[in-house]
C-alpha cells in the first residue's frame, strides 16, 4: 500500500481533505460546503469557528470511510486556510466570540497619527490616506475600541490556520507563509514586527498573543490523540 499526504483546505465556502501521492497525484477528495458568513450588522461578516472545525472531522471521517485502506498510510498533514479570518481564543484554544472575516466590512478608529514631519513624507509619497485605510481596516484594533473584554481575554489572535493547527496539534504554531492580513508582520524579516515599528503602530497587537511561528514546510507538530479520534 502506497503511502499518501492529507491536505487540509479551509476555503471561505468549504473545506476539503485531500489524500495525494508523495509525486503529487491527488487520489481521493472530500468536501464539505458551509455558509461563508452571517451578518449581525449590515456590511458584517462573520462566521463560527467552530463551524469550520467540525468541517475538517467530518471531511476527514468520509476521506476515511471512502479511503480506508489509504487513510491509514498518511505520512504527513499539510494546512491552508483563507486568510485574514482572524479567530480570538483564550488559553484552552476555546473561540471568545466569532471570527471576524476577510469579507467584513467594519471600520475601526486609527490607531496611529503620524508625526507632522512623517505626515508630510507620507503625504509627498501618496501613502497618507493608505496608511489611514488600511488601520481602519484592522480587526483586531476594531476588537480593541469596540470589545475591550474580549480583547483582555485573548490568549491568542489567530488566522484561521493557527486556529486548526491548534485543534490538531495542541500548539499555538502557525506557518510564515499564512501571515497575510491586517497584523503586525514584518514581511521583509519574516516575523512579528517589534514594538515602535510602523506595522505595529497600525496594528497593535502584543506579540505574547501572537502564535509562535515556523517556515513553510517545517514540521509544527504531530496529531495530537484527542484530534485524531474525531
Amino acid at each position: 500500500m502506497k503511502e499518501v499526504l492529507l491536505s487540509i483546505d479551509c476555503g471561505t465556502q468549504s473545506l476539503r481533505a485531500i489524500l495525494f501521492s508523495t509525486t503529487g497525484e491527488l487520489i481521493h477528495s472530500e468536501k464539505v460546503a458551509y455558509e461563508p458568513y452571517f451578518s449581525p450588522k449590515p456590511g458584517w461578516a462573520e462566521q463560527d469557528p467552530e463551524i469550520l472545525w467540525n468541517s475538517l472531522c467530518k471531511a476527514c471521517q468520509s476521506l476515511k470511510e471512502n479511503q480506508p485502506d489509504l487513510f491509514n498510510h498518511i505520512l504527513g498533514v499539510g494546512v491552508t486556510t483563507q486568510r485574514d479570518t482572524m479567530i480570538n481564543v483564550d488559553k484552552e484554544g476555546i473561540p471568545l466570540r466569532n471570527a471576524i472575516t476577510w469579507l467584513d466590512q467594519r471600520k475601526a478608529k486609527k490607531t496611529y497619527t503620524p508625526n507632522p514631519i512623517m505626515g508630510i513624507i507620507f503625504r509627498a509619497v501618496g501613502m497618507y490616506d493608505a496608511l489611514v485605510k488600511t488601520q481602519t481596516d484592522g480587526k483586531c484594533n476594531w476588537i480593541k475600541q469596540n470589545e475591550p473584554d474580549i480583547w483582555s481575554k485573548t490568549y491568542k489572535y489567530l488566522q484561521v490556520s493557527g486556529f486548526l493547527n491548534f485543534r490538531l496539534t495542541g500548539l499555538f504554531l502557525d506557518s510564515i507563509g499564512s501571515q497575510i492580513g491586517h497584523i503586525p508582520f514584518d514581511y521583509k524579516k519574516m516575523k512579528w514586527s517589534k514594538k515602535g515599528s510602523l506595522n505595529y503602530l497600525l496594528f497593535p497587537v502584543e506579540i505574547e498573543k501572537l502564535p509562535d511561528l515556523v517556515a513553510p514546510g517545517e514540521i509544527i507538530g504531530k496529531i495530537i490523540p484527542s484530534a485524531a479520534k474525531l
